[in-house]
């Protein structure tokens, strides 16, 4: 009889298996990584630009109430209240923030209105989409 060695063809096929699985795990976590990394960057972005729309606003704010307390020229006032009302409109490449004032009858500003808003921008990338206009066959 003859001695034959150990059988490895079974062991070599499920050992290449298991290591193609461990591969596929491997990119798949980088790519994962990579993309929690993108997110994370464009995250930080968005609340940087939130955070100088509010410095923007909050200067602006002060100067409403310095010329309304009279600390500033006069000139400054009356570009700044009319009536009673003050408002903006400060603006950046991507956000916009409104902001609108008003005095009230003991003398004290109310702030009416401030909203930080992403600037709109139409994405043309999708394509031909309907405009909602029904065209009749004839």
């Amino acid at each position: 009889m003859r001695n034959r060695g150990p059988r490895l063809g079974s062991i070599l096929l499920l050992f290449t298996v298991a290591m193609l699985c461990v591969a596929v795990l491997a990119v798949l976590s980088l790519e994962t990584a990579r993309a929690d990394l993108t997110v994370a960057k464009r995250g930080a972005q968005t609340v940087q630009q939130v955070y100088k729309m509010e410095q923007m606003g909050q200067e602006w704010l002060a100067q409403a109430c310095g010329a309304l307390s009279g600390a500033e020229q006069a000139d400054s006032a009356s570009e700044i209240w009319h009536n009673g009302k003050a408002s903006a409109q400060l603006e950046t490449e991507n956000r916009v923030l409104h902001i609108e004032l008003a005095v009230q009858t003991d003398g004290t500003v109310r702030i009416e209105r401030w909203e930080n808003l992403p600037r709109w921008q139409q994405d043309t990338a999708i394509g031909n989409l309907w405009d909602g206009n029904v065209q009749k066959e004839e």
